[in-house]
């Protein structure tokens, strides 16, 4: 997969099921995946275009270590980082994990998981625009919802059925005094089963304007995250310029340790 899009995730992972995961996660219009056979290309892929999120090996000492030195470089220490890990390699990360510049989240293997999927759905939202580009989250409630209310509309349309039906029954055996109990009965449960569902439908219907009024708050604090962003991209740009001017120090890979 090449980087075209306009934010880049970078993968120094020897597991392929990685990438191939976040890569149908996110939106393609706006993401793009790329997988770094090294810690060096990891580097000259991120001095030559920062990416939006790097994903790394944190079983291997090396993929350790690269975290810890984008940690301290002037340019990416603030790219976010995930560092995947086996169970057992969790004692030889501790350092890493508990040191004064962590990684942004430790995901145990595999990454597919329910929790880290809302984590990575929230920071796509933030970057690209919940009402933009629906998120896998976003589509799957919004499909609870449609399923609810298709539900509940078809449980309405029964106990109409119902009550129509036992209005005609009524009608027809009013003179059957014998069994006009029996009908008022049925007919006082079909009143009770549309009262039900004509309340289930009212609480449908105020669920989603609040969930409408969320998503309008929702675009309000992404319009200030975004304004933000510009700001910080911009303070970014003059802290580039800087560290490029005549006399900085060279950044390489041979400046890492183990």
């Amino acid at each position: 997969m090449s980087a075209t899009a306009e934010n880049v995730v970078i993968i120094l992972d020897s597991d392929g099921a990685t990438a191939d995961w976040l890569a149908a996660q996110l939106p393609s219009a706006d993401f793009s995946v790329t997988r770094a056979e090294s810690p060096a290309m990891v580097l000259a892929l991120a001095e030559e275009e920062p990416p939006w999120l790097m994903v790394l090996d944190g079983d291997s000492a090396e993929g350790r270590a690269l975290s810890l030195h984008l940690r301290s470089d002037p340019v990416l220490f603030n790219i976010p980082q995930i560092l995947l890990l086996e169970a057992s390699s969790f004692p030889a990360a501790v350092p890493t994990l508990f040191g004064p510049a962590p990684p942004d989240w430790t995901v145990q293997r595999p990454i597919q998981s329910k929790w880290f999927e809302e984590q990575l759905s929230e920071l796509v939202s933030a970057t690209v625009g919940l009402e933009d580009t629906p998120t896998v989250v976003d589509v799957e409630r919004i499909q609870a919802l449609t399923d609810s209310s298709t539900e509940l509309q078809s449980a309405l349309d029964e106990a109409i059925r119902e009550r129509d039906a036992a209005l005609a029954k009524l009608k027809q055996s009013q003179q059957v005094s014998s069994n006009s109990y029996s009908l008022e009965s049925e007919l006082a449960a079909s009143r009770a089963r549309l009262s039900v569902a004509e309340q289930s439908r009212e609480d449908a219907a105020k669920e989603a304007r609040d969930a409408k009024e969320k998503t309008v708050k929702a675009v309000a604090d992404r319009d200030e995250a975004r304004a933000k962003l510009e700001l910080a991209e911009g303070a970014l740009t003059e802290a580039e310029t800087r560290i490029r001017a005549p006399g900085c120090r060279d950044r390489s890979w041979s400046q890492v340790t183990t």
